[in-house]
């Protein structure tokens, strides 16, 4: 594995179909994520590691993505006490992720921190690596991360307005959640209110935007515009790839706000634990920038075509 990362400016938002997709390599070994990677890259820049590869490899899993040219989405979802939350995300810009998921709900002061510690970190990282390149940015966009860093400034390093370093998103609802399970936990509104009110709490605390399924996007873009973040998961084609059928993955269904559909709670034991699902065609409708596919590319028995007929399918909405 590459010794300690180097850190590069922020990406630009996607526009490209291809640039949107991101690869959840929700595995259990390293070496079937590494295969992955190497298959989907010739297409594919951004891959998530979740929980489940993060706590099999840990670091190795974001230094090979780095490795093989691409760029971490690393969803851990992070929720603990301020001082612990701030720590974590600085090591995770130190390590080369180039996005990084926490709770909304772990309040204020913990993302507030998180942010403050993260573009420390990036600063140090910059300095400490003496800048003369950046990998994936060119010689203006390193020039504009050496002086952002000298500055101690938020430079706007990557057409974003958020400043250097990591995308920091806030996780408003999971979308394994639905109103039922919201009023189990003790929550008094309504799904979408509590969505719109842990978002504004993410954007107070300095977050750059929030990991939203479809049905939220299109409620957050019309409550805070075009200029936050947004990475759906729960990404389904449509019709359903027959690789994933009768396995509980079920194909998004055009119905409900903004189009996002619901699979039903009865088919959710010992199948697919995502309740509020999209087409990708739906997503991007929906005002999302990432679009986070996992199974329906990872499980196919081609999964490079798996992953282009995703990107042929944004491709349509966005008019390409």
């Amino acid at each position: 594995m590459p010794g300690p990362h180097v850190p590069r400016a922020r990406a630009v938002r996607p526009r490209a179909p291809e640039e949107r997709l991101v690869v959840a390599l929700d595995v259990a070994h390293l070496d079937e994520a590494h295969t992955l990677v190497k298959t989907l890259r010739p297409l594919v820049t951004w891959f998530k590691v979740g929980l489940e590869l993060y706590s099999v490899a840990g670091p190795a899993a974001v230094e090979m993505v780095k490795a093989e040219g691409g760029r971490v989405f690393v969803d851990l979802k992070l929720h603990d006490i301020p001082h612990t939350v701030a720590r974590a995300t600085a090591a995770l810009a130190r390590m080369g992720a180039d996005m990084i998921s926490l709770h909304a709900a772990g309040g204020t002061a913990m993302m507030a921190e998180a942010v403050a510690a993260t573009r420390s970190a990036w600063r140090s990282a910059v300095d400490a690596a003496g800048v003369a390149w950046l990998p994936g940015v060119d010689a203006a966009g390193a020039a504009a991360a050496s002086s952002a860093a000298a500055a101690g400034d938020d430079a706007d390093l990557g057409g974003t307005g958020a400043g250097p370093g990591p995308i920091l998103l806030g996780v408003t609802v999971l979308t394994s959640l639905g109103e039922e399970e919201l009023g189990a936990l003790g929550v008094s509104r309504g799904l979408a209110e509590q969505v719109v009110a842990l978002a504004r709490l993410a954007l107070d605390a300095g977050l750059h935007g929030w990991v939203a399924s479809a049905r939220e996007a299109a409620l957050l873009r019309k409550e805070f515009g075009p200029d936050p973040f947004i990475v759906t998961p729960g990404i389904r084609p449509s019709p359903a790839p027959s690789h994933l059928e009768g396995r509980g993955v079920p194909a998004a269904r055009p119905e409900g706000p903004a189009g996002a559909g619901a699979a039903p709670r009865g088919g959710r034991p010992g199948g697919d634990d995502q309740v509020r699902v999209a087409t990708p065609a739906l997503a991007v409708a929906a005002g999302a920038d990432w679009l986070v596919v996992g199974r329906p590319i990872t499980r196919a028995p081609d999964p490079l075509a798996a992953a282009r007929a995703v990107v042929e399918e944004m491709g349509k909405e966005s008019g390409r």
